[in-house]
């Protein structure tokens, strides 16, 4: 049985099913009852954005307040920042919510502060193996740093980190030669 095709008439006893009253009250309660159903399909959004359009992620990503949310975004890290909105927000200034933004949108990332390298105090330096982050993307990064740090950190540098797999070959000739008197 589904809620809305449930007919709460079939339910009452043989006496009220002629009763002005309950047929009233019962009409009031069945149109509370779809209402309730309807509003409960609208909760499906947050449940599904991995397969909501682009379209409903940039209402979605206006709607949580995300500043580092643009339409210039890949669609995963529209996503990806919004699943991860709720607690961003709730820890923003802080080293986590630098790590999980750019996470989100750059894919990985290394934050180590001042105090893990022998730096500056309250300086910053961030490591990923996105090269996407190049001139063009620098701004956007930094931008997006700012929004989610502490106000009196200071990025020092973005540092991109890349593995190289390559097989190094040498050979080399060694001559050696005796010398016999006789």
């Amino acid at each position: 049985m589904k809620l809305q095709e449930l007919k709460l008439s079939e339910f009452l006893p043989k006496y009220m099913q002629s009763d002005e009253t309950a047929k009233a009250f019962e009409y009031a309660v069945q149109k509370q009852i779809l209402r309730i159903v309807n509003q409960i399909k609208m909760l499906e959004i947050y449940t599904s954005i991995n397969t909501q359009p682009e379209s409903v992620l940039d209402e979605l990503g206006w709607q949580f307040n995300i500043p580092e949310y643009t339409s210039a975004l890949s669609i995963d890290a529209k996503r990806n920042l919004i699943k991860t909105a709720i607690s961003t927000h709730r820890k923003r200034g802080t080293v986590a919510a630098v790590r999980q933004v750019v996470t989100d949108i750059f894919g990985d990332a290394r934050l180590e502060e001042w105090f893990q390298y022998g730096g500056e105090p309250y300086h910053f330096k961030i490591y990923t193996s996105n090269i996407s982050v190049g001139d063009t993307e620098t701004k956007l990064f930094e931008d997006i740093i700012a929004s989610s740090q502490n106000v009196r950190s200071y990025l020092e540098k973005i540092i991109i980190e890349t593995n190289i797999d390559a097989n190094f070959e040498f050979g080399g000739y060694i001559r050696t030669a005796d010398v016999i008197y006789i």
